[in-house]
C-alpha cells in the first residue's frame, strides 16, 4: 500500500471513528459501520455484522450487505464457522478460499441452507476476515467482510484496518446500547409514573364515589336513591334483583323495557349464581352484574344496562354502590333480626300471659286485635341433614329466613293484620279469624305460597322440608297459650312432608284425640278385626284392594272421585268394591259398616305416628 493510501486510509478511519461515536442508536452504527467497512475495504464485496445474545448463547445477524435477505435468521454458536470461531478466540482472523470451505463445513445444517440462499455458500466466497468486537475483555459481537471476486483478494492490512475499525465501532455500540437502555429505562418510568398517576386517580375517584354513597346512607337516604344517584352518574338504566330473582329496585320508566328485563332474568340466573362480575347479553344490551356481598354471603345483585362496554370509573362507581348496598341490606338484614327477637318476646307474652302491660303495648305495636278472633299458623322447618353437618344450621337459618320473606309477601295479600315471627325452626303466624270460612282462605294461601316457592328461589332449597300446624279459631289472651300447643301437637300428626299432605288443622284431630285416650293394643285389635281379611288375602289383587277402600272411605265414598282419583274405569272400580265387600264380609253401603272402616282408618293414622 502506498503513502496515499495510507493517508487516506487513516483519514477515513478518523471520520468514521467521528461518524460512529456521533450516533445514537445500535442499528445506525451497525449499518454505517458495515457500509464504511466495504467501502474502504478494496477486496470487499459484502459484510455482516453478527451481535451476541447471552441468553440464547447465540451470535445473532444485525446487519448485512451484499447477501440475500434469509442471512438474516442465521444464528450461530460460539465456535461455529469462520464467525463462531473468530469470537471463540477473541482472535481477528483471515480465512483462504480453502480455510472458507472447511470452516463452513461445520455450520448447522439450518444455517447452510440460509447461507446458500443467501448468495454465500462455501464455493462463492473466495476469502473471508472475521474481526470480534471485544469490550472490556468480553467479546460482544463480530464483524465479517467478505471477497467473492478472485481478482482482488483480502490482504493482512485490511485485517489490521478492520481491527482498528472495530475498537472505535465496539466502543460506539456499547454507548448507543447504553444509551438505549437508558431511554428504555426512562420510558419504562413514565410508565410506571403514569400507571402510579392513574392508580391514585382511581383512587381518588373510588373514595369520593364511596364517600359520596356513604354520607347519603348516614342521611338517611335508601336504596331506591344509591340507585337514581348511579344512575345520574352512570348515564344508564340500573335495577337490582333478590333472592328471589324480583326486580326490587329500578330507574325503568318504561313498563315494556321493565317487561322484558322480568322476562330475562329466568335466562341470566346461571349469571347471576356467580361471585364476580359478569355480563349477560340480550338484543345487543349488556346486562352487566354486580354481586351484591357480605362476608362471602349474596345479598342481591347490581345490574347495570349498557350498549357499550363499561369504562374502568364506571365499574368502579357500580361496584362502589354495591358495596354500601350490601350495608344497607345487612342494616336491613340486622334490623330484622331485632324485630324478630321483639316479637319473640311479644309471642311468649302470649302464650304465658304474664305481662299485662306489656301484652297491650305489644298488640298496639303489632295490630294484634285483643278483641277479635284469631288463629295460629306454625311450620315446622327440617333440613336434609346429608352432605351438611357441619352446616346444617346455618343453612337452616338461612332457608328459614328466605321462607320468611315470600311467605310475608303473600300474608300481605290474604291476611293483611297477620303478624309473624321465627321462633328457632319455626315461622309462627297469626291471623284474625272471622268465621270458619276462613280454612278455605288458609287452604289457597298455602297453595299459593308453595308454588311461587317451587317456582322461584327455592330451587336451592329443595333439601329443606317442612310440616304445618293450624289452630282451631279461638278468641281472647287467655286461650293463646292452648291453641298456640295445639298447633304443635297438629304438626306431629302430619304424616309426610309431601305438598297438599304437609299440613294438618287441630280440629281434624278430634276423632284421633278421643282414640288415643284408648289402650294401643286395643286399639290393633279393632283393625285386625276390621280390615284383617283384607290385610291377609294372599291374591295379587290384595295391594289394588287396600288402596282403593282407603281411597273410597278417604272420599266419603264418593264413586265418581275415587275412580277418577284412582285412573280406572268405573267397571273395575265397582267390581274391586263388591270383591272387598265379600273379603271383609260388609255391606260398604251399610252406615255403620262404613263407620268402622273410617275408625280403622283413623287408628291406623294415629298408630303410624
Amino acid at each position: 500500500m502506498d503513502n496515499k493510501s495510507k493517508v487516506w486510509k487513516l483519514e477515513s478511519l478518523l471520520k468514521t471513528g467521528e461518524i460512529l461515536n456521533s450516533k445514537q442508536d445500535t442499528n445506525t452504527i451497525l449499518d454505517t459501520l458495515l457500509t464504511k467497512s466495504i467501502k474502504l475495504i478494496e477486496g470487499a464485496d459484502a459484510g455482516a455484522i453478527f451481535l451476541y445474545n447471552k441468553k440464547e448463547n447465540l451470535l445473532i445477524m444485525r446487519a448485512f450487505k451484499g447477501m440475500g435477505d434469509s442471512v438474516k435468521d442465521v444464528k450461530l454458536k460460539p465456535g461455529e464457522s469462520m464467525t463462531g470461531l473468530a469470537f471463540e478466540s477473541k482472535k481477528a482472523l483471515i480465512f483462504s478460499k480453502e480455510e472458507v470451505k472447511n470452516t463452513m463445513a461445520n455450520m448447522r445444517e439450518s444455517n447452510t441452507k440460509l447461507a446458500i440462499k443467501g448468495n454465500v455458500s462455501p464455493s462463492k466466497v473466495k476469502g473471508s476476515i472475521c474481526c470480534p468486537l471485544i469490550y472490556r475483555d468480553k467479546g460482544i459481537g463480530v464483524l465479517v467482510i467478505d471477497n467473492f471476486n478472485s481478482k482482488v483478494s483480502l490482504k493482512e492490512e485490511d485485517l489490521e484496518f478492520l481491527k482498528a475499525i472495530s475498537v472505535q465501532a465496539t466502543i460506539a455500540i456499547m454507548n448507543a446500547q447504553n444509551f438505549e437502555r437508558e431511554i428504555e429505562n426512562n420510558k419504562k418510568l413514565e410508565r410506571y409514573n403514569e400507571i402510579i398517576k392513574n392508580q391514585r386517580n382511581k383512587y381518588k375517584y373510588a373514595t369520593n364515589v364511596h364517600t359520596k354513597f356513604t354520607d347519603m346512607v348516614l342521611n338517611g337516604r335508601k336504596i331506591e336513591d344509591i340507585v337514581i344517584e348511579l344512575k345520574k352518574l352512570l348515564d344508564r338504566d340500573i335495577f337490582i334483583v333478590d333472592l328471589f330473582y324480583n326486580v326490587a329496585y329500578h330507574t325503568i320508566k318504561e313498563d315494556k323495557k321493565l317487561n322484558i328485563i322480568n322476562e330475562q332474568i329466568s335466562n341470566f340466573i346461571g349469571y347471576l349464581n356467580k361471585k364476580e362480575k359478569t355480563i349477560y347479553k340480550y338484543n345487543e344490551i349488556s346486562y352487566n352484574i354486580f354481586p351484591i356481598m357480605v362476608n362471602k354471603e349474596t345479598l342481591g345483585w347490581l345490574c347495570v344496562l349498557s350498549e357499550t362496554n363499561l369504562k374502568e370509573l364506571d365499574v368502579i362507581t357500580a361496584e362502589r354502590a354495591s358495596t354500601i348496598i350490601a350495608l344497607e341490606l345487612l342494616k336491613q338484614k340486622e334490623l330484622s333480626i331485632m324485630e324478630q327477637s321483639l316479637k319473640g318476646d311479644f309471642l311468649n307474652s302470649l302464650i304465658f300471659n304474664s305481662n299485662p302491660y306489656y301484652i297491650k303495648k305489644g298488640s298496639k305495636r303489632y295490630g294484634f286485635n285483643l278483641k277479635a278472633s284469631h288463629m295460629i299458623i306454625i311450620i315446622d322447618f327440617t333440613l336434609d341433614k346429608k352432605d351438611m353437618e357441619d352446616e346444617y344450621d346455618k343453612e337452616l337459618r338461612k332457608a328459614i329466613n328466605n321462607y320468611y320473606q315470600i311467605l310475608n309477601e303473600k300474608l300481605k295479600l290474604y291476611f293483611k293484620s297477620a303478624i309473624s315471627l321465627i321462633k328457632g325452626n319455626m315461622i309462627v303466624i297469626i291471623i284474625e279469624a272471622f268465621s270458619k270460612e276462613e280454612n278455605k282462605k288458609i287452604d289457597k294461601f298455602i297453595n299459593d305460597f308453595e308454588k311461587k316457592c317451587d317456582s322461584l328461589y327455592f330451587n336451592n332449597f329443595k333439601k329443606c322440608k317442612y310440616k304445618i300446624g293450624i289452630s282451631d279459631i279461638f278468641k281472647g289472651v287467655d286461650n293463646f297459650k292452648k291453641s298456640y300447643y295445639n298447633a304443635l301437637e297438629a304438626i306431629k300428626m302430619v304424616k309426610n312432608y309431601e305438598k297438599g299432605k304437609n299440613y294438618i288443622y287441630y280440629k281434624d284431630l278430634e276423632i284421633k284425640r278421643f282414640l288415643m285416650n284408648n289402650d294401643f293394643n286395643e286399639l290393633k285389635t279393632f283393625v285386625n278385626k276390621i280390615l284383617g281379611p283384607l290385610n291377609t288375602y294372599e291374591k295379587s289383587s290384595k295391594k289394588d284392594f287396600l288402596e282403593t277402600l282407603k281411597i273410597y272411605i278417604q272420599t266419603n265414598c264418593n264413586w265418581s272421585k275415587t275412580k277418577d282419583l284412582l285412573h280406572i274405569h268405573g267397571n273395575t272400580l265397582t267390581y274391586r268394591l263388591r270383591r272387598i265387600s265379600e273379603i271383609l264380609d260388609i255391606d260398604i253401603n251399610d252406615y255403620n259398616d262404613r263407620l268402622r272402616l273410617q275408625i280403622a282408618y283413623e287408628i291406623i293414622e294415629l298408630l303410624d305416628h
